[in-house]
């Protein structure tokens, strides 16, 4: 924020004390070049740390850093914490000053951007970075975004402890609207925090795959428009029916400049023994941001759910896919004919999580669309092409990393 190269993360999760605290909700900024100083007290003056909730029993998880367009340092960042709470964090006019005196980070408006709760009122654990993305540019006086503010998709869950692993609280993911954000900032009404009573529900069904991919499992979105010009500010999806246990612990990922990649996945449940083949499940999810549902057919299907080697008019429409719980499924850029980075953002943070700078380009591909690019998903047990609106040309693989299980 002041020239300076910086570390900035969490405090994660079950802290037992320290200065500030047992399990609270901390920003830690590092000035990298300090914390190597060989003078200690130089290097005591390199921790900076932002105290988010100080109540117990919570933590920070990944954090997600907007850059300012000009100036390239950081002016925003996006993190949630234990208690379902999405903070905002803007640049304080003061930096350089060793804290708690003066934090070089604030949560805008002292309070959380957003809560995530469940349909009961549960606060549903946020551990995974968000992704940011430039609002749309459908109209305003068409109920859109208008190319104003910043869009911020996350999902909720948590899965370290021997108790996550059994647990099936339901989980969730979410698109918001930060209208105030970024270059063409807009005059915001909504309170803060928001939740999901700003947002329009959105439901998965699950469907079998034909042909050749028979033996896979297709999900489709569905739900009312979102209109962006009343108070509405986005969408969410509740995995809970489609994937019992389901829920969100990678970093949600960019997939290009209006498409946003969700990784799920559920443990396995009951009580597995040794060596035994069961294994949990997974769901990757590739959804436009701003509908939150499946892409209309004049834009084009996203998978081949027929098998017939084309994504075309005769697929039927889905969103999603049901895969193993293996792992992440990673986002991985691939060169355009120039030699460039599709996935660079002049103006932007890094790939993986934002999108809010000038340049995310389009690579295109012959098995889709104009308005389309390729998504190649490859998991242990083989790849699936998908046709994703707008989005940058890629390949996901899958980690085989398997995440705790007991």
């Amino acid at each position: 924020p002041n020239d300076r190269w910086v570390a900035v993360f969490g405090n994660g999760f079950g802290s037992t004390g320290g200065a500030l605290g047992a399990s609270r909700a901390v920003l830690f900024v590092v000035d990298i070049e300090d914390a190597a100083s060989s003078n200690p007290t130089v290097r005591a003056g390199a921790i900076h740390k932002t105290v988010l909730d100080t109540t117990g029993n919570n933590g920070l998880g990944g954090v997600t850093l907007i850059p300012d367009m000009v100036t390239q340092r950081i002016k925003h960042i996006y993190v949630g914490d234990l208690k379902g709470k999405l903070w905002k964090l803007n640049t304080t006019t003061s930096t350089g000053v060793a804290v708690p005196t003066v934090p070089w980070f604030e949560p805008e408006g002292g309070a959380p951007f957003f809560t995530a709760i469940d349909a009961v009122g549960t606060p549903q654990p946020i551990t995974s970075s968000p992704a940011v993305f430039r609002g749309t540019k459908a109209p305003t006086a068409s109920g859109g975004m208008g190319g104003a503010g910043y869009v911020v998709t996350f999902g909720t869950g948590k899965l370290f402890s021997t108790a996550d692993s059994i647990d099936t609280s339901p989980q969730s993911v979410y698109s918001v609207w930060d209208k105030s954000a970024g270059p063409s900032a807009g005059a915001e009404s909504v309170a803060r925090p928001m939740s999901r009573s700003n947002l329009v529900a959105r439901t998965l069904t699950s469907f079998a795959g034909s042909g050749a991919n028979s033996l896979l499992t297709f999900y489709s979105v569905s739900g009312t428009t979102v209109n962006y010009g009343t108070a509405q500010r986005g969408w969410y999806i509740d995995l809970g029916t489609a994937l019992p246990g389901g829920r969100v612990i990678y970093p949600t990922q960019v997939a290009g400049p209006e498409t946003v990649f969700f990784s799920g996945v559920a443990p396995v449940q009951g009580n597995p023994v040794a060596c035994e083949s069961a294994s949990g499940l997974g769901l990757g999810l590739l959804m436009p941001i701003a509908t939150g549902t499946d892409a209309p057919s004049a834009g084009g299907k996203t998978f081949d759910t027929n098998g017939d080697g084309a994504i075309n008019a005769s697929d039927l429409s889905a969103s999603g896919i049901s895969t193993k719980a293996d792992g992440v499924d990673v986002v991985a850029r691939s060169a355009s004919a120039t030699g460039d980075d599709p996935g660079s953002d002049l103006g932007g943070g890094a790939p993986v999580g934002d999108c809010t700078g000038a340049k995310c380009t389009c690579v295109q591909s012959p098995l889709c669309l104009s308005n389309q690019c390729l998504v190649v998903i490859i998991s242990a047990a083989g790849s699936i092409e998908a046709c994703a609106s707008k989005t940058v040309g890629t390949r996901v693989w899958r980690r085989i990393i398997n995440p705790p299980i007991r």
